[in-house]
């Protein structure tokens, strides 16, 4: 698929399909996107109330709200 042709929808079914939270480099690597666009992504669907972020010792994980 294209790189940018990667749904909202994708990403938090990613994260449902998740026993843990994902970090953005799992997700950009799921579907061959960066990290820095992943964790863009990410951080727009948590400004949405879709998801919500955790930073422990300088990771950030994401999961479901």
């Amino acid at each position: 698929p294209n790189r940018k042709g990667v749904s909202d929808q994708q990403i938090i079914a990613a994260l449902a399909e998740s026993n843990w939270p994902l970090g953005s480099t799992e997700v950009a690597d799921q579907f061959g996107i960066s990290q820095q666009a992943a964790y863009a992504r990410l951080q727009k669907l948590a400004e949405n109330n879709k998801v919500e972020r955790k930073t422990t010792g300088g990771t950030t994980l994401w999961r479901l709200l």
